[in-house]
């Protein structure tokens, strides 16, 4: 007895047109990508020879653009003033106002000073500070200015209590001098890490003042 013969045409596998599909497609995108890129490059030769044909304008019309946005900084204000940011109206606003009129308000302005020896306690630094703290005074608006110069402290002796400047005349003032007023500060505590610090060669003179605000009224 004989098999049946099979009447269809050999079996194709599945992905053989998937294969075709893909390899085509990579073609295709292999040929617009350098289309692209070819692309790309004409137009940054055309840019390229643009700039350096009209060189000349664009340099010019730089240097105006920049001197007209120069000339427009004159008119730019920092306006550091927290007011900026409420109403003239805002309740919060002025029960804070009402507070500062009644208990006044001060601001602080603090000069960094460095010793070139490294030492502040010498009759160098010591006398261009007592300049600065002096000069200080003469600002407007100032109330208070402290630095080691002008710096009082009590001592005492059996029942005698003393107050005295912790620094008086650094010209004439002695290395054992020095050396005493340099202790005396480094063991006070409204000095320590305030003005001074053990080791370091920077101090400060520090203004206490009462400015008035940017529209003329009190602070």
């Amino acid at each position: 007895m004989r098999a049946p013969r099979s009447r269809g045409r050999a079996a194709t596998p599945r992905n053989a047109g998937a294969r075709r599909f893909s390899g085509k497609a990579l073609r295709e995108g292999s040929v617009l990508s350098s289309k692209v890129e070819l692309r790309a490059e004409e137009l940054t030769v055309r840019y390229t020879q643009w700039l350096l044909r009209w060189r000349w304008p664009i340099i010019i019309a730089v240097l105006l653009a920049s001197a007209v946005t120069c000339y427009g900084f004159r008119y730019f204000v920092l306006d550091n003033d927290y007011r900026v940011f409420f109403s003239h109206d805002d309740p919060k606003l002025l029960d804070y106002e009402a507070l500062q009129n009644a208990y006044t308000k001060d601001e602080t302005l603090f000069f960094i000073v460095t010793s070139k020896s490294g030492e502040v306690f010498d009759r160098e630094t010591l006398a261009a500070l007592g300049e600065l703290t002096e000069s200080a005074w003469q600002l407007p608006h100032v109330l208070r200015v402290d630095s080691v110069t002008n710096f009082q402290y009590v001592s005492s002796e059996g029942d005698e209590l003393r107050v005295q400047p912790l620094v008086s005349n650094p010209a004439e003032m002695s290395d054992e001098e020095l050396a005493r007023a340099k202790e005396t500060a480094l063991n006070e505590p409204l000095l320590l890490n305030r003005l001074v610090k053990p080791g370091s060669p920077v101090t400060g003179v520090n203004l206490t003042g009462l400015p008035p605000r940017n529209d003329g009224a009190p602070s």
